[in-house]
């Protein structure tokens, strides 16, 4: 049945996101996430995401971890993991990860613009 996939809920949790419901998106996307086998890294990075909106960091961390496991350059699970340092102050890991991102895509906007700004905060540290 529709309403038991991990497709409908994937989807639910992208509406509910989209509505800036994020606790009920991770729930959605928690469950599309055990309902998945394999696991899909797209329904992962969605989720950690919705954990970062609920500032679950932990969690986040958890799954794009998971989905970099799956797919080695998924920029998206990079990107997240990279924001999970940051919000734990892990400056040089997200330095690391925004340069893995350029090196998959140079023109990615959001890693190089990040990569700037923890460049600057590593030159100010004292």
């Amino acid at each position: 049945m529709l309403f038991r996939s991990a497709e409908y809920h994937h989807l639910l949790g992208r509406l509910r996101a989209r509505a800036e419901d994020y606790a009920g998106a991770a729930e959605a996307l928690e469950m599309a996430a055990s309902r998945s086998n394999p696991p899909v890294v797209r329904i992962l990075c969605d989720l950690g995401l919705c954990y970062q909106r609920i500032s679950r960091f932990p969690d986040a961390e958890r799954v794009y971890s998971e989905a970099l496991a799956l797919d080695s350059k998924s920029v998206n699970a990079m990107l997240g993991l990279a924001l999970c340092a940051l919000a734990d102050g892990k400056l040089e890991q997200a330095e690391g990860l925004y340069e893995r991102i350029l090196n998959i895509d140079p023109t990615h906007a959001a890693a190089r613009e990040g990569l700037e700004k923890v460049e600057g905060w590593l030159l100010n540290k004292p």
